[in-house]
Order: structure tokens, then C-alpha cells, then sequence
């Protein structure tokens, strides 16, 4: 959690807030100050409380931390979203993106978005809708449960 003990110092510190304030009910100064400086973690309530506190989503967090940009998996779903169905070139760099990332970590979105790109292809270059259902049959399988 030490990027998010700086990321909190800096945005507490842009609006002004003391560590008082901002922890007061939810951690001592000391265990604030300590938690900032990376030098300790804090329990997840702590943590939400203090999210709460500074009127911010977990998400908006990631998103400064993350240099103000998507996560890479979130990033990828909306390109997948802003994709043309029938472009097969973009839906083939949508999969070598998916695949980059499943290499460092699991992703039970991407792995699905992977499925779905390769049953788009398969239906743009086959015109085969039950050969291109057969890919996403068990997605569909796990979202009706």
C-alpha cells in the first residue's frame, strides 16, 4: 500500500487537509502519518473510511495513481467496446493486447473478451453463427447462472 499512502498525502495535501482531520475517528495521527510514508498498511475499512473522507472512489485512486489513466484491463475493455465488430485487424490486436496482459496476470474479463473477439472473427470470416456461438457458449453458460 505505499502508493497509496503517498497518493493520499498528495491529494489530502492539495486540498489542504491536515492528517488530523482527514483521519480523525479512523486512525491516530501517528498510524496516518506512518501509513503515508509507506512505513505501514492500514486495515481495508480504515482505508474506505479515508476514501470516504476525501469524498473519493477507490477508482478515481487508481486512476491518479495509475498516472491518470485507465488500469490496463479497463483500458482494453473500452477499446473492445469502441472496436468495429467486423474490423478482424482490430480484433486481432485487441487479442495480442488480452494475451500481453494474461502473460503478467489473470483477468476473467479479458479471458472472456478474448473469447468473444475470436468468435467475432470467426463469424466475420466463416459467416458460421453456429460455429461462432460454439466460442461463446461458455460464457453464456456462467452469465445464466
Amino acid at each position: 500500500m505505499q502508493n497509496y499512502g503517498n497518493a493520499i498525502k498528495k491529494i489530502r495535501k492539495s486540498r489542504g487537509l491536515s492528517q488530523k482531520y482527514v483521519g480523525q475517528g479512523i486512525l491516530s495521527q501517528a498510524a496516518f502519518s506512518k501509513f503515508e510514508a509507506g512505513l505501514t498498511t492500514i486495515h481495508s475499512t480504515a482505508f474506505l473510511q479515508i476514501l470516504d473522507r476525501l469524498s473519493m472512489s477507490l477508482e478515481e485512486l487508481e486512476y491518479i495513481i495509475n498516472d491518470y489513466e485507465l488500469p490496463q484491463p479497463k483500458n482494453i475493455i473500452n477499446k473492445f467496446f469502441k472496436t468495429s465488430y467486423n474490423s478482424a485487424d482490430d480484433l486481432k490486436n485487441i487479442i495480442a493486447e488480452i494475451d500481453t496482459f494474461l502473460d503478467k496476470q489473470q483477468n476473467i474479463d479479458l479471458e472472456n473478451i478474448k473469447i468473444i473477439c475470436t468468435a467475432l472473427i470467426s463469424l466475420n470470416q466463416n459467416k458460421d453463427i453456429l460455429q461462432a456461438r460454439s466460442y461463446v457458449e461458455p460464457i453464456w453458460i456462467k452469465l445464466s447462472k
